[in-house]
């Protein structure tokens, strides 16, 4: 799991999320959760154990480190997920491949009996 690159789509979706979400216009504060939480989550799962949002705030929050009150940094993680999960999100930097055709079958007539 590779942390996500900074560039217009992070911009984008940063632009987004401080738009959005009362409490949360500090550009900067919101790409430090943003980058902890994914560091978070890449080693979590790198270890096999599971990713929680509530334990990360948590533990966040109980060092000192949380970069807003634990409502506004958990409504920032879930818009985050849901932006960069849309279907149809302009956020997306990576566009699907087209579906593969399945071949047609091909239908072999049955031998004539030789009597």
């Amino acid at each position: 799991m590779a942390l996500p690159a900074a560039g217009s789509d992070d911009d984008a979706l940063i632009d987004e999320i401080t738009g959005s979400i009362d409490g949360a216009s500090d550009r900067k504060r919101v790409r430090s959760l943003l980058t902890a939480w994914w560091r978070y989550a890449a080693v979590r799962v790198a270890a096999g154990a599971q990713v929680d949002t509530a334990k990360f705030l948590s533990e966040r929050s109980s060092l000192g480190l949380l970069e807003f009150p634990v409502e506004v940094a958990g409504a920032v993680l879930e818009l985050e997920y849901a932006l960069a999960n849309a279907p149809a999100s302009p956020l997306m930097s990576v566009a699907a491949a087209p579906p593969v055709p399945e071949p047609e079958p091909v239908f072999e007539p049955e031998p004539e009996p030789v009597f």
